[in-house]
């Protein structure tokens, strides 16, 4: 197969109309392929900005050795298998602050004449709730949409609170393996069309 210049693909924001991070209540339906294609997420909420760095996935595999008499390793047994995704919410927003610290420990308050939305954020020793997530990308007309069908974050990183920086909210999304065994799916359109023939 010959190079191609169009295959190689930047990992920009998909956020013309929402955020490109999305999540879902696990009540929700993973979206089929026909809707990640066409952008149609149903049910989930986007968090908003992300910070420059955008989002790392990170994929890990532990192996048992077996080896023979000689000492020779002979097999390797999978013994663990771990899949995240690492990134920063740069906007403070109702879904930002319930991704980050779960939904239950996020009160929110409407806007009235005399005061804007206010958040009262919980924090403590509590488990944070499982949820479905969509990253959306593009280069283009090229599209990469990477869906979690279970997610928790498991980490969150030190808040910065200064005044030449934005309060930033990272966090560490732990993915959980779906009926399937898959802890996400990864979905590219090149953007390549197909030409008619005559």
């Amino acid at each position: 197969m010959p190079v191609d210049a169009q295959r190689i693909l930047s990992g920009a924001p998909d956020q013309l109309t929402t955020g490109a991070i999305l999540s879902a209540p696990m009540a929700t339906a993973v979206p089929d392929d026909e809707d990640v294609y066409a952008g149609d997420f149903s049910g989930f909420a986007s968090s908003g900005y992300v910070s420059e760095d955008g989002l790392a996935l990170s994929l890990s595999k532990s192996f048992e050795t077996i080896k023979d008499w000689s000492g020779a390793i002979v097999k390797r047994i999978l013994s663990e298998f771990d899949g995240t995704i690492k990134y920063t919410h740069l906007e403070l927003s109702e879904f930002s602050l319930k991704d980050t610290f779960g939904d239950a420990n996020v009160a929110v308050t409407a806007a009235t004449e005399s005061h804007g939305t206010q958040f009262k954020v919980s924090i403590g020793a509590v488990d944070l709730p499982t949820k479905r997530y969509a990253f959306k990308m593009k280069d283009g007309l090229a599209k990469v949409v990477i869906v979690v069908p279970a997610g928790t974050p498991t980490e969150v990183d030190e808040i910065p609170f200064k005044k030449t920086d934005a309060i930033k909210l990272g966090i560490t999304l732990g993915c959980q393996p779906d009926a399937a065994g898959n802890v996400l799916y990864l979905y590219l359109d090149d953007g390549v069309v197909a030409v008619a023939g005559p």
